[in-house]
């Protein structure tokens, strides 16, 4: 009688005489890195783990991966830096871990701050003027939502990627310092 094979057989079976070369084991040696850096960042940035928490794991992790890129540990935290949020822990990752200065993306950051809210308090006043003379709605409790205003979010967008890259620039200048 027939035998029936599972899938698993039928897989092992035709791989069974592959091999890698050292080349695409170190390629899958730096994926399995990046992936676990990753994850680690993430937890460390969703406050899970604490600072020493993720120098121990990132230690253990680079023993078991035979080695330690600094470069893979400052593109997974450079991938989370958003302007839109809070990026104190992940500055002070930056600081601690790879010893890099912040002081230019603090001052990215800064910037973007300053630009969107001195947008935001152009297309307010812009939206009051709006609101007085297309509908005669005027005074002080008038405070226009600039969520809802499709014209903001595309200043907003604007900006944004704006100072995406000069972040990205800033990030760039801190990889060179580690190759």
């Amino acid at each position: 009688m027939a035998e029936i094979k599972s899938t698993l057989d039928l897989v092992m079976e035709r791989t069974k005489n592959l091999t890698m070369t050292e080349q695409e084991k170190r390629q899958q040696a730096l994926a399995e890195f990046r992936t676990g850096v990753s994850a680690l960042i993430r937890k460390y940035a969703d406050g899970v783990l604490s600072p020493d928490q993720l120098q121990n794991e990132l230690g253990l992790l680079g023993r078991a991966s035979g080695g330690r890129d600094r470069g893979v540990i400052l593109d997974e935290i450079a991938k989370r830096i958003d302007p839109d949020r809070d990026n104190q822990r992940l500055l002070d990752l930056l600081n601690e871990i790879c010893k890099a200065g912040t002081a230019p993306i603090e001052s990215a950051l800064d910037e973007y701050d300053r630009a969107v809210a001195a947008k935001s308090h152009e297309r307010i006043e812009e939206l009051r003027v709006l609101l007085a003379h297309s509908f005669g709605i005027s005074g002080s409790a008038v405070q226009p939502n600039l969520g809802a205003d499709s014209d903001w979010a595309v200043v907003r967008q604007a900006i944004r990627e704006r100072f995406a890259t000069e972040l990205q620039r800033e990030v760039g200048s801190l990889k060179c310092r580690f190759v």
